[in-house]
């Protein structure tokens, strides 16, 4: 997998993910989106990582 692919983490901004995020970022990877429901773990990710995508979305819910 090229450093430039896109990665979509779902339910990315809990331990776990953020935690993956700084593994895959010191690999070198750059174009990451997180997607989560909880607005506060997104706004520390993003305060940590401003170069990611985050977004706060309920995957159970439907949308557009």
């Amino acid at each position: 997998m090229t450093p430039e692919r896109k990665i979509v983490l779902p339910g990315g901004a809990g331990l776990v993910g953020q935690n993956l995020v700084v593994q895959l970022r010191r690999r070198g990877f750059t174009n990451l989106v997180v997607l989560d429901k909880h607005a506060d773990n997104l706004a520390v990710l993003r305060r940590l990582h401003p170069g990611i995508v985050a977004e706060c979305v309920d995957l159970a819910e439907p949308g557009a």
